[in-house]
């Protein structure tokens, strides 16, 4: 008798639930089609903490302003994100804006997003009653969208950012107090390395399973390539052709296969020396090791630091029982007896740009709503209420950040900064070359030496293709941009009234493509050549 009203009220469950699962899809489904509310939908990756909370904020106040519209978001974890995007895109469903970024390539943004450039020069209407009234869109930004925003490329705007990250060390107070007393931040990478044998001597005597540095594949990098690029900061002037001061993947990829440069320069090696010093500090088997397993551990309180980025200030502040402190990555000083010599004084980081941007879709079945809410995001008000809720850096002028973010402000003054193993993203292949050797260098029996063993052979080879595969994409932006010039050109002949404004574009356009072609052409010459016998 008992079994049978248990099942009788599982099968009243079980109804009850599919009855009211089904009235919300209807709810959801009428709410969707109703002609008088529009529903606006953005989706992005990011889900550390306090993120999501504040895009619901901005939405909230949005819809506040506006309540004939609903504005919904999608947060899609970052290990589905690049699937879902091309899916979403591909299969004609994907929302009216999105972030830009992962898994977003060239082909992508030109086939299914809106160029913005003609709205950034133009005044942003949520601004108005700020210091910011009338001024051009884009130059309400802290970086005037110099950055992601913009496409070198496509030469067009295809998003809106709403933040800046930069890079910094997390430290535990509570035990940096127990193991250190009132030692000061470390001003240099001496002082970083004194500090991390202090700590691990500390809890060695204790008997407790401590570490200095907590490290992973995603955030051991973000250290290691700040202290490699410091020594290799001479070497990229010396290889700057065209002496912009940031040499760029394609000079330093020709630059290495002419041997201007290899992996046994000192100044490679010395930055190899300092990388495995380092992991040394890291738990073993930190290479294997993902980006959450280096959060719980330092949340857990068993490393005393953790590099990563502003991104998840907010994220560690609500999840670690203990007390944050922050400080910059330690780089070796001038005047280091052993690595110095490498160095030309800090690295600057006026050259950070403004990122987590949202892309307008082809696919928006309201595009002028979509552009608005952009607005409202990036604006002044808009800014302000997104970073004091989510902690994050602000993207616009006079955003004042909050007070525990104040560490993370870009440090403008300093000298441009070095390259690291990628010779700044060549390409993937060399990136992956790297990772599957890397593990030699922190391995016990290896180490410099045998790293640049096994790596050097698969770095030459990678280096060619990123350069071949950089040329291939200069061909087909240029072809690409074959069709635009012309348009632009043939608009200013059939409407002289515009003709002032598409002569300007055509103008920028051709610029662009000239600089492509150039580059495409000074590469394959280049590669042509050292294929040749002498």
């Amino acid at each position: 008798m008992n079994i049978g009203r248990l099942n009788w009220l599982g099968l009243a469950l079980l109804l009850g639930t599919f009855l009211f699962a089904a009235l919300r899809v209807i709810s959801y489904s009428r709410q969707s089609n109703d002609p008088d509310r529009p529903v606006l939908r953005f989706a992005h990756w990011q889900l550390e903490g306090g993120v999501r909370d504040a895009f619901d904020e901005v939405a909230r106040e949005y819809m506040r302003l506006h309540p004939h519209v609903r504005v919904e978001q999608l947060a899609i974890p970052d290990r589905a994100y690049p699937s879902w995007l091309r899916t979403q895109l591909v299969g004609g469903t994907a929302p009216d804006l999105i972030a830009v970024g992962m898994g977003v390539t060239d082909e992508l943004l030109a086939r299914f997003f809106t160029p913005l450039t003609e709205h950034v020069e133009q005044p942003n209407p949520y601004n108005q009653g700020t210091p910011l009234e009338g001024l051009p869109w884009r130059s309400t930004f802290v970086d005037e969208l110099t950055g992601s925003a913009f496409n070198v490329n496509l030469l067009e705007y295809y998003s809106i950012p709403s933040t800046l990250f930069t890079v910094r060390v997390f430290y535990n107070r509570d035990l940096w107090r127990s193991a250190l007393g009132d030692t000061p931040h470390p001003a240099d990478y001496r002082a970083f390395l004194a500090i991390c044998a202090r700590v691990e001597e500390w809890a060695r005597e204790r008997n407790r399973p401590i570490s200095a540095i907590s490290g992973s594949r995603y955030n051991a990098p973000f250290l290691m390539a700040q202290l490699f690029r410091g020594q290799t900061q001479r070497l990229a002037l010396d290889v700057d052709m065209l002496r912009t001061m940031n040499a760029s993947p394609s000079e330093l990829g020709v630059a290495f296969l002419r041997g201007e440069f290899d992996l046994e320069d000192d100044a490679i090696r010395s930055g190899l020396t300092l990388m495995r010093e380092v992991g040394h500090h890291m738990q073993p088997g930190f290479l294997q090791l993902g980006r959450d397993d280096a959060m719980f551990r330092f949340a857990q309180g068993t490393t005393l630091m953790m590099a990563t980025g502003s991104w998840d200030a907010t994220s560690l502040r609500q999840q670690v029982p203990f007390e944050l402190g922050v400080f910059s990555l330690p780089s070796p000083a001038a005047d280091d007896a052993e690595f110095g010599r490498f160095v030309l004084g800090p690295a600057s980081e006026g050259n950070i740009r403004t990122a987590s941007g949202f892309g307008l879709t082809r696919q928006s079945q309201n595009p002028e709503l979509a552009l608005d809410f952009l607005h409202f995001l990036a604006s002044r008000p808009g800014n302000r209420l997104f970073t004091g809720r989510s902690g994050w850096l602000p993207a616009i002028v006079g955003v004042e950040p909050d007070a525990f973010m104040a560490p993370f402000v870009p440090r403008i003054e300093g000298v441009p900064d070095g390259f690291d193993l990628t010779l700044r993203s060549l390409g993937p292949d060399l990136e992956r070359a790297r990772d599957n050797h890397l593990h030699h260098l922190f391995s016990p029996s290896g180490g410099v030496d045998e790293f640049l063993r096994r790596f050097a052979p698969a770095a030459r080879s990678a280096i060619r293709d990123g350069l071949r595969m950089r040329s291939r994409n200069a061909g087909r932006n240029v072809m690409r941009q074959d069709v635009q010039l012309a348009a632009f050109h043939r608009l200013g002949a059939l409407r002289p009234d515009e003709q002032a404004q598409h002569a300007s574009r055509f103008a920028a356009l051709l610029e662009g493509q000239n600089s492509q072609e150039a580059d495409l052409i000074w590469i394959e010459q280049e590669l042509g050549r050292l294929a040749s016998p002498p």
